[in-house]
């Protein structure tokens, strides 16, 4: 494939929207990036075809797979990269989509393949802003990374959980406070995550940095207050999480979740509120649908975006004409980056069209209350090194695994490690403090506990039976759920309980202390009447109805309460039964 029918409408745009006084060096760089196009010296090849002719060697698993599609080679990435650089520097809004668009394209048609990290972040000083240099170099870390100054809580004080620098090699605290470490029981802390004695992962090679610094400019395009900058960014990013070649691992894609929950929380467009939170829920399916499948490629169908918008707070209801034109929208937009990804026919860029000149200077910063790089993938390194242990725990003898079987072991670890990422950053999002007066605050903080219901109910296997998932789940969800089962706000009760719930189906099993400790405080406790003492709030006690309703409907779950809680000789008998009685006494 010939990159000119890829990128030539999307360099035209930029040419037709830069300014010559203000954007000298992006024409220059422009006009050269053309002449290589006309000249037909960006034409896609195989890897062994690139093997075979002296080019750059593509790491990572790029030549697995029979439907490999045509890539680019390191240096024809970079020579591309280097306006696309400058493109997303110029503060014009209508550059800037037209660079979005076409770093999309490239993703999009598999020009652009192979595994995204931004690991090199973590060793590295400060970081060089876009565009510094022309040409990527092995110490250049990925640009476009935000800084805890560009990213200031409302009142100015530093992020909740944020750190000193140097002490992202620390293990996290589950605990959130001295309260919290009171009332968690000891079984509670039994198998925390060790997060030390981490060998040094191996440096990202050319190819990773390339594909990771790709994935960070078009996470510049949501730090732009533009709606069609936003709408844009979401629409790569989905492309990139989704593709079947191009791979988002790690910190990169800490990065891609960071980024569209700030714009769900930041954009003032309701469709791309919308979006964002569709496209995210859409991303975190696939990551951990590649987790139970074992297949970093395989892609599971398009979610239903109107049961996912009309589940969020204060949003419309079916049958609403402004919720189905907007559900509708979403869907459409959706289900077209998924196709055009994957089958590499059409491009899912802005529309090719006459363009305006500069339309000057937007502004870069957003708004208050988003979340931090800090605080959001710190930490972000696997809680296990890439080796050959296997799901079950058992260590393979070295000796004894192949060059197949290594590789595979390590593909299976990178999708463990990604959704273990994923998982502990939405429950650090959950259990985050602010004020929930704020629609923001509390609009981010029921969208990380919807998320994180929503991958509980659709969790397999591997995800129930990996150690490493049931300790995480420990360590940081039970903090989360219990952090809000404040009845304060209704919305993130409601999910709390929810969450709670879930975890009686289907990982009880596995939690059986943490239920026992649990279960009495957020299900029974608040029922309670006592003499002198004012009743629980009405929509606390009428959510709790509910929940107890739903657990009275499944006959198993209540037989394995009553034998694993009530029999205990240290419990007291007919607890459940009891507390129960208490609301219907007291009408």
């Amino acid at each position: 494939m010939d990159a000119k029918d890829v990128l030539g409408d999307g360099c035209e745009q930029m040419l037709a929207a830069a300014n010559s006084k203000r954007h000298a060096e992006l024409i220059t760089r422009l006009k050269e990036l053309v002449v290589g196009l006309e000249e037909g010296r960006f034409v896609a090849s195989t890897p062994l075809d690139a093997d075979a002719g002296g080019g750059n060697e593509i790491s990572g698993e790029d030549g697995d797979g029979p439907e490999l599609p045509a890539t680019l080679t390191d240096d024809q990435v970079d020579d591309i990269l280097v306006p696309l650089r400058l493109a997303m520097e110029s503060k014009s809004p209508k550059v800037i989509r037209a660079a979005l668009a076409s770093l999309q394209r490239l993703v999009a048609h598999g020009l652009l393949s192979g595994d995204a990290d931004l690991r090199d972040e973590e060793n590295t000083g400060d970081a060089k802003p876009l565009g510094t240099s022309p040409a990527l170099t092995p110490a250049t870390p990925a640009a476009g990374d935000s800084t805890p100054a560009a990213h200031a809580d409302a009142d100015g004080a530093k992020p909740d959980g944020a750190k000193a620098d140097g002490a992202d090699d620390k293990p996290p605290t589950p605990s959130g406070g001295e309260a919290d470490a009171q009332r968690t029981p000891k079984a509670f802390e039994t198998t925390p995550i060790a997060l030390n004695a981490v060998p040094p992962l191996a440096p990202l090679s050319r190819r990773e940095r390339l594909c990771g610094e790709t994935v960070a400019l078009i996470c510049v395009g949501a730090e732009i207050v533009d709606e069609q900058c936003e709408l844009e960014c979401l629409k790569g990013l989905l492309v990139a999480v989704s593709s079947r070649s191009f791979r988002v691992h790690g910190r990169a894609l800490l990065r891609v979740v960071r980024t569209c929950y700030n714009v769900h929380l930041g954009s003032k467009s309701e469709v791309n509120q919308a979006t964002a939170k569709a496209s995210l829920t859409q991303m975190l399916t696939v990551v951990f649908h590649r987790l139970e499948t074992d297949d970093p490629s395989t892609l599971p169908p398009p979610i239903v975006v109107a049961d996912v918008l009309s589940k969020q707070s204060g949003g419309g209801k079916a049958g609403d004409d402004s919720f189905e034109n907007v559900a509708g929208y979403v869907q459409g937009l959706l289900n077209k980056a998924i196709a055009d990804t994957n089958a590499g026919i059409t491009a899912v860029g802005v529309a090719v069209g006459a363009v305006d000149p500069d339309d000057g200077c937007v502004d870069e910063r957003r708004v208050d209350n988003e979340v931090t790089a800090r605080e959001f993938d710190e930490d972000s390194e696997p809680a296990t090194p890439k080796s050959n242990v296997s799901r079950s725990g058992t260590t393979t003898p070295r000796h004894s695994v192949g060059e197949g079987t290594r590789a595979v072991l390590c593909a299976r670890k990178t999708l463990e490690n990604d959704a273990f990422l994923v998982f502990r950053a939405l429950c650090k999002l959950a259990k985050k403090s602010g004020d929930l007066t704020v629609p923001a605050v509390l609009r981010g903080k029921t969208l990380s506990l919807e998320l994180l219901k929503i991958l509980l109910a659709n969790a397999g296997p591997v995800f129930a039976t990996s150690r490493r998932f049931v300790d995480a789940t420990k360590t940081y969800l039970c903090d989360a759920v219990v952090t809000n089962a404040a009845p304060g706000v209704p919305a993130a009760y409601q999910l709390s309980l929810s969450i709670f719930l879930t975890l009686l189906d289907k990982f009880r099993a596995s939690l059986k202390a943490e239920i026992g400790y649990f279960y009495p405080l957020l299900m029974l406790k608040p029922l309670e009447v006592v003499i002198g003492a004012p009743l629980a709030p009405y929509t606390q006690r009428q959510i709790l109805l509910q929940c107890h309703r739903v657990i009275c409907g499944d006959a198993q779950l209540l037989v394995d309460l009553f034998v694993n809680y009530d029999c205990d000789l240290d419990s007291r008998s007919e607890e459940h039964t009891s507390e129960l009685q208490s609301p219907l006494q007291s009408r």
